[in-house]
């Protein structure tokens, strides 16, 4: 990625000659998401819980696996299918806490857990911009908007260090064939319990 810096800041008018969105004052979840801060639309969480609030019943593939494929997680009776942001941007994300949220698939709403690293704040998200084409080459599609850690000042995770947070789109983090492996682990889940 390329952003220019001045006073040790991304600056947002020089990134590949894109204008600055005008500030959003849509709500965040901040996460340290190992190197970079990303922000998660608040609108879309149902609960941010650590591990130890959790029982996973299937643990979900690791960055490395040949495929991936949803774990399971109960909390609190309910359960999500379980994915690792590390995994699904194959970047090296430490998994520190879990979101809870609800993606649309197929006219119905897919229970889903996240593993990311801490949660770090909430805040409006501010000025963004939009990321070159190109920039990432697994799922761009969710990572479309950066903004500059400066913004967030000394509320950036102590191992920030990209000068670029990036905005996760949740309704463009997973495939379509992901969010039916899902709905479909769920499935399972729910008629394994009916039998018992």
């Amino acid at each position: 990625m390329t952003a220019s810096t001045s006073s040790g800041g991304a600056s947002l008018s020089t990134w590949g000659g894109a204008q600055p969105d005008t500030d959003k004052a849509e709500l965040c979840v901040f996460l340290q998401c190992g190197d970079f801060v990303g922000a998660l639309p608040a609108q879309w969480i149902d609960r941010l819980v650590l591990p130890i609030q959790t029982q996973t019943l299937i643990v979900p593939a690791e960055a490395d696996a040949e495929e991936l494929s949803p774990g399971l997680l109960e909390v609190a009776g309910q359960r999500y299918a379980s994915w690792q942001l590390g995994a699904l941007l194959e970047l090296d994300i430490p998994q520190i806490a879990w979101v809870l949220l609800r993606v649309p698939h197929l006219g119905s709403e897919v229970p889903m857990a996240v593993g990311t690293g801490e949660c770090l704040f909430v805040a409006p998200l501010g000025a963004t911009i939009p990321l070159p084409p190109g920039v990432f080459r697994i799922r761009p599609q969710a990572l479309s908007h950066g903004f500059p850690s400066s913004q967030l000042g000394d509320r950036a995770g102590p191992g920030t260090q990209s000068a670029v947070g990036l905005v996760l789109d949740p309704s463009r983090l997973w495939t379509t064939s992901e969010l039916s492996a899902s709905a479909a682990i769920l499935s399972g889940a729910r008629q394994k319990g009916k039998e018992r």
